[in-house]
Parts: structure tokens; C-alpha cells; sequence
């Protein structure tokens, strides 16, 4: 009942316009000939989870030297190989038997019970404009059930007691992201580009046998005794969050989650799996420690940890460190190569127990950036140029705004003392500086970047005007006395023009730093 290898289940629209109910390997075959504009009813949230997992089957399904499955029925068959056909059904009467990411269950649990898609996945939030649990989506329609399935099983984040987070994540509460490089931002084109990726990483363990690849083929009660290490672990395997099962109740698909006691992956795992979409930072070093027979052993904290979404969200700074910074490790899938023009970065902000927004960006990156002199070349440009931005906000900027107005309210004009403190609504201003300078800066730094030289002085003399810019326009923002705005301002301005030349980079501004006209 409502099987994926038989059943047109997924709604596509093509390369035209035309619409089609597709079934998984039909879906597949379209993807390897880039005839796939969109899966009508996937969400933006739930994307790059699809895409994942349709990856990593097509990793599991292609045997080492051989081409990637091409038609529908050569799908059809590899996927059968990967696994008995039940395991590719929504539904599965006999609970014993697994289904679709549904692991079988052989004991009693206590069941909740959801009858729409969007119950089993979106989290609580706290945006206004965030994804609602229970908006009312068609939940006759088994693609929605599909795709709702798919990301909570391969990206959840810590929901509370009794549900736990995928282990392909940093922490509980941060959620699965993706950043990296393809060739194009089209379904087919990505999703032919990462199988063959991935492939080789594959075809070198081909030979382990034993191992799991489809984590909800095998019973799972969710206690801590059932967490699988990684020697079970097939390369590219795909995880589960959570005991869910599907049913049929007056002729609709419903959900029923059973909480676990513990992850489906032993928790000690968290962030250090490998994930192909998503980059690696390596940690500060800890001492090794003797086991239970004299042994040093490496603590697990000192394996390299995913990349978890920041306050820095998708930032210039924050894509400067990944691409160019120490300290990551870095897959195939984050290495430029002449024909990857594209950097692709998705994740949804992770909260305890809610989300704080979904946040992508899509960057076009030039040719160059694919040879290794070009990818060097760009990347000491873009240090080099990030650096300085992070100097003139931080060291100029914050301080001509503090300066400016603590100065400017005192009661003798007087500089302020060491550890003086803004006002609430102040600091809040200052907050919005900051924000408003990263932003001015990060919609020109990669159009500059990309036609930049060696030379940092048009930089330097952009962001200068940028940041006085911004810094005017919070003055103006700020609340403060009529009588002090004047005064307020001038100090502000006097302080921006005395540390920006204290950074001693280039001169820049009049010859002497202006002298401020203060009313008393």
C-alpha cells in the first residue's frame, strides 16, 4: 500500500511546465536526465533533506566501477537489491515488517497519535513567519508524507523528552546544514553531480560486509542499549530520529511516534559523523586518557565537529572561513572544481525544542575559483578583506558609536570613564549597527571580491564610507536629549576618524581629525 517502486506518489513539474505523479524510480530516472524543475509540495525547509537522501540511495544503489542506474526499471532493480520491497511502502499492516523509514517494532509502546504531515516534522517556532505545526496541508496527498518523513528522520533537532535529534548535527539543539559546492542549483543536475562524488568514497569499503546502510530495517525499542556504533555503519548510511509508523484511518494517511529513551546512533557520536554536505571544524586538542587497560585512548571530543549554523548565518565572514579558513575539514563536496559554479548553503536555526527560522543563500562563484591558483589567489584576497571589515566594525565603528554617545550625554562632555555602560535602549541601537554595517557590507564584498586585485585600497576606502554611513544614520536613530544630538554626533564622528587612522592601514579623511563644534 502506497509503495514508492510501483505507486505514482510524487508530484514533479518538469523542464516545461507539465506536471507528473512519478514513482521513486521514475523520479530518479528524471533526475539523471535534469528533467525535474521541482517536487511540487517539498517545502524549502524540507530540500536539501530530499536531496540528500535521494543521493545517498543513489550512492548505496551504484556498485563500484559501474555507471550510476540510468532508467526507471535499472532503479527499480537496485533498489530492490539495496532492500525487500516492503521496506519502500508508507504503510505496512504487519509492524513486525519495517516501512518507509519506519522501523518494525515487536513490543507494546505507548503511541501518539498525528494526523498530519506537518505534525511528525516542524518543529515549534518563534517566528511569525516560520513553518506552523498543523497548517492544514492536503494530507491526502502521500508526497507530503514523504518528504515530512524524510526530514525528520535525517535532520530532526532535539524536541524535548522522548525525542531526540539525528546524530549528523553538532549539538541537540543546532540542526542539520548544508554547505557546499555544485554545478548547478537544477534537482538533476546536483543530485547527478553528488552521487558521482560520492561515489568512490563508497566503492573503497564496498567489500565490508555486515554493515547498515538503511538504519529502519532494523528493530529498534529506543533504549540506550540499542545505540549502534559507527563499526556498524555502511558508508553514506541513512539515519532515523524516531519510531514512527504510518496507518490508514478513514481512508487517510496518519502518523503514530512512539519517544525513545535514547538516539538511534550512540550519542557520544554527535557531530563527529562524517556528512558530505556539511563541513567539519577541527577542535582544540584534549589530552589523551587511559582506558580501562592502561591504554591512551583519543577523547572524542578531539574529532572534527559539523558545521552548526551560527549567529554569523550565512555571512561573507562566515562563508570566508569555510572556504578559505584553517581548521576545517573539507569533503569532495566542498572543493571548487572548474565545473561547480555554485555554493550552496541551507539550515534552519536551531533552538531547544523550536526553530528560530530557515536561512539560505546561493552564491555564483567565478571559473577561477575551480583551479587550485585560483582558489588560492581569491582566497588571500578574501581573508585579507573579511579581516579588515571585522577590524573597522569592531575597533572603529562600536567604538566612535559608545564614545560618541556616552560622550555626548555626559554632563561635562567629558570622555567617558573606563567600564561606562549605554543605556538599554542605546546598546539596543548598537545591536542594530552592527547589523546593519555586516549586512551593507556582505551585499557588495563578493561582487568586489570576485573583480578585485591585490590592491586593498578601494576596499579600505568603500567600507570607510560604509561605516560612516551607518554610523550617522544610528546616531539619528538613537534616543537622546535635542540638546545633546548635536553634540552627540560630533564626538561620534571625531572618535571614527581617530581609530579609523589608528588601525594605521592607509590615511584616509582630512588631513587632521576634524575638530568637533560641541554646544554646551
Amino acid at each position: 500500500m502506497f509503495d514508492l517502486l510501483t505507486d505514482p506518489l510524487l508530484r514533479v513539474q518538469d523542464r516545461a511546465g507539465a506536471k507528473h505523479r512519478l514513482s521513486l524510480p521514475e523520479a530518479l530516472h528524471r533526475l539523471m536526465v535534469d528533467d525535474v524543475d521541482q517536487f511540487l509540495g517539498l517545502e524549502a525547509f524540507q530540500a536539501s533533506a530530499w536531496h540528500s537522501f535521494l543521493v545517498q540511495l543513489g550512492v548505496l544503489c551504484t556498485r563500484p566501477g559501474r555507471a550510476v542506474p540510468y532508467s526507471a526499471s535499472a532503479w527499480k532493480t537496485q533498489l530492490l537489491r539495496l532492500a525487500p520491497a516492503v521496506v519502500w511502502r508508507l504503510v505496512a499492516d504487519d509492524l513486525t515488517q519495517p516501512a518507509f523509514l519506519q522501523p518494525p517494532v515487536f513490543t507494546e509502546a505507548d503511541w501518539k497519535e498525528f494526523p498530519a504531515p506537518d505534525d511528525i516534522d516542524v518543529l515549534v517556532t518563534s517566528r511569525n513567519w516560520d513553518p506552523k505545526k498543523s497548517r492544514g496541508l492536503d494530507a491526502t496527498e502521500p508526497d507530503l508524507w514523504v518528504y515530512a518523513l524524510v526530514h525528520r528522520q535525517t535532520c530532526a533537532s532535539h524536541g524535548g523528552v522522548g525525542r531526540y535529534a539525528v546524530n549528523r548535527i553538532a549539538t541537540s539543539s543546532s540542526a542539520r546544514a548544508t554547505l557546499c559546492i555544485a554545478p548547478s542549483l537544477r534537482p538533476g543536475a546536483r543530485f547527478l553531480h553528488d552521487v558521482e562524488a560520492l561515489i568512490p568514497d563508497s566503492a573503497q569499503d564496498a567489500t565490508l560486509q555486515g554493515l547498515h546502510a538503511l538504519l529502519w530495517l532494523l528493530p529498534w525499542e529506543g533504549g540506550k542499549e540499542d545505540g549502534l556504533k559507527l563499526g556498524d555503519l555502511a558508508p553514506h548510511f541513512i539515519e532515523i530520529a524516531a519510531r514512527i509508523r504510518l496507518h490508514v484511518q478513514d481512508g487517510a494517511l496518519r502518523a503514530r511516534i512512539a519517544g525513545v529513551d535514547a538516539s538511534r546512533i550512540d550519542w557520544s557520536l554527535r557531530g563527529t559523523l562524517v556528512d558530505p554536505w556539511c563541513p567539519r571544524r577541527v577542535p582544540k586538542k584534549k589530552p589523551a586518557k587511559p582506558d580501562d587497560s592502561g591504554q591512551a585512548t583519543v577523547p572524542i571530543a578531539n574529532s572534527p565537529r559539523l558545521y552548526s549554523l551560527d549567529s554569523r548565518r550565512f555571512s561573507y565572514a562566515m562563508i570566508v572561513d569555510v572556504l578559505w579558513g584553517a581548521g576545517w575539514v573539507r569533503g569532495p563536496l566542498q572543493q571548487p572544481t572548474l565545473s561547480t559554479r555554485w555554493l550552496v548553503c541551507r539550515s534552519i536555526a536551531g533552538d531547544q525544542g523550536k526553530t528560530n527560522g530557515f536561512y539560505s543563500r546561493d552564491l555564483l562563484l567565478p571559473a577561477e575559483l575551480g583551479t587550485a591558483q585560483g582558489y588560492d589567489a581569491f582566497g588571500q584576497r578574501a581573508k585579507a578583506r573579511a579581516e579588515l571589515a571585522g577590524m573597522i566594525e569592531k575597533e572603529v565603528l562600536v567604538r566612535a558609536f559608545r564614545n560618541g554617545v556616552l560622550q555626548g550625554v555626559s554632563p561635562d562632555l567629558e570622555p567617558p570613564a573606563k567600564g561606562a555602560k549605554l543605556s538599554s535602549a542605546a546598546e539596543d541601537q548598537l545591536v542594530a549597527l552592527r547589523i546593519a554595517f555586516t549586512a551593507a557590507v556582505d551585499a557588495i564584498f563578493f561582487p568586489r571580491l570576485w573583480a578585485a586585485t591585490d590592491d586593498l585600497h578601494p576596499w579600505f576606502d568603500e567600507l570607510s564610507t560604509l561605516g560612516l554611513r551607518c554610523l550617522r544614520e544610528a546616531i539619528q536613530k538613537t534616543l537622546l536629549p535635542v540638546s545633546r544630538r548635536q553634540a552627540v554626533s560630533a564626538f561620534a564622528e571625531r572618535s571614527w576618524w581617530r581609530n579609523l587612522r589608528a588601525l594605521n592601514v592607509f590615511p584616509t579623511g582630512p588631513a587632521d581629525v576634524p575638530a568637533a563644534t560641541v554646544p554646551r
